[in-house]
């Protein structure tokens, strides 16, 4: 686990897997009462079904036919988990309830680095309400926009530099609450993706390298 905002209300969950690729996996969650779920993965790569079960504080996912996580000897990005509140000052994976393989076996697993203090603020994002992210970020040549509920339109989103001006990115939707952004035009630097909606603008900072 890594990476907790308590103004924003989420943290993040890596997973490291050597030995088999991952097509489903079920975790349980203490410390925090959980709301919704997000995957850190490419919807082109990795499509993922993930969602919350409320009744027993679980994330549960499922990856789409012919789709696997593949195998990685360093932690990488599984899932953002966002929650209402706090019941304890650590948030842990409690349980690890399955780990299927591409061969749809249960696999063995362990839990290392599986609980972060909720009482310190280290980590934050710069702005935004929850569930708009941006993944991968830092990225190279494409990142891609997660927007629950989606945007009516990629007109929705405008992208600034630093010194806030605007950048011309194309975006296009790749699937529902899904949006490619091209970035090979872009220079290196810290950018502001912000999206226009009923409720109001939020914004997520991104990095390009």
């Amino acid at each position: 686990m890594r990476n907790i905002d308590l103004v924003n209300k989420y943290f993040d969950v890596w997973v490291t897997n050597p030995n088999c690729k991952i097509s489903a996996f079920q975790f349980q969650i203490s410390g925090a009462t959980l709301s919704s779920v997000v995957s850190l993965n490419s919807p082109i790569t990795y499509p993922l079904d993930v969602r919350i079960k409320t009744q027993t504080n679980e994330v549960i996912g499922i990856s789409v036919p012919d789709s696997m996580l593949q195998r990685s000897t360093i932690p990488q990005q599984l899932v953002r988990v966002y929650f209402t509140n706090l019941t304890d000052t650590m948030i842990c994976i409690s349980e690890v309830k399955e780990i299927i393989n591409q061969d749809a076996e249960r696999t063995i697993d362990f839990i290392v680095g599986g609980c972060l203090s909720t009482t310190t603020t280290d980590i934050s994002s710069p702005v935004s309400s929850s569930e708009f992210v941006i993944i991968p970020n830092p990225a190279s040549d494409r990142s891609f926009i997660h927007v629950s509920g989606g945007s009516k339109s990629v007109a929705d989103f405008i992208i600034t530099d630093s010194q806030g001006r605007l950048v011309k990115v194309p975006i296009q939707s790749v699937r529902d609450d899904w949006y490619e952004m091209d970035l090979k035009g872009l220079s290196t630097g810290i950018y502001f993706i912000i999206r226009h909606s009923a409720s109001g603008n939020d914004a997520v900072r991104m990095v390009k390298y």
